[in-house]
């Protein structure tokens, strides 16, 4: 049944960003639990490895309607829920709020710099399989 415009596919994103959300909580959690740093590491890594993801996502080869079908629900839906810039956001205010001066730019730029990084590290593989 191929996804097209409707409440069927904004259904499916639903469900596949809620997927999503849900990793991050987990990734968050665990990351927070293994590094124990007020530095927000957790958040750094769901962004970056979003990227890439998303970066190899979108250089799946073929034309057909599936491979349409798993970008919107993957890319739009699991790794929109699976990243989160409002973190990132929140996260380098606190930083600077608790006068973290240096440690808030090196989480707004690293998460930029790793984020495209990651990004175009992602399309050079899915480029190479």
């Amino acid at each position: 049944m191929p996804l097209d415009t409707g409440i069927g596919v904004m259904l499916l994103l639903g469900l596949a960003g809620a997927t999503g959300a849900a990793v991050r909580f987990a990734v968050a959690e665990w990351a927070t639990k293994r590094w124990q740093i007020t530095f927000p590491l957790a958040t750094l890594l769901i962004n970056v490895t979003g990227a890439f993801a998303l970066g190899l996502l979108t250089t799946a080869e073929g034309g057909s309607g599936a491979l349409a079908q798993a970008r919107l629900l993957l890319g739009t839906g699991f790794l929109g829920g699976y990243t989160t810039f409002s973190t990132l956001s929140y996260d380098t205010h606190s930083l600077l709020r608790s006068r973290q001066t240096g440690a808030a730019w090196l989480n707004a730029l690293g998460s930029l710099v790793l984020g495209i990084a990651a990004a175009a590290l992602g399309l050079w593989c899915g480029s190479h399989l």
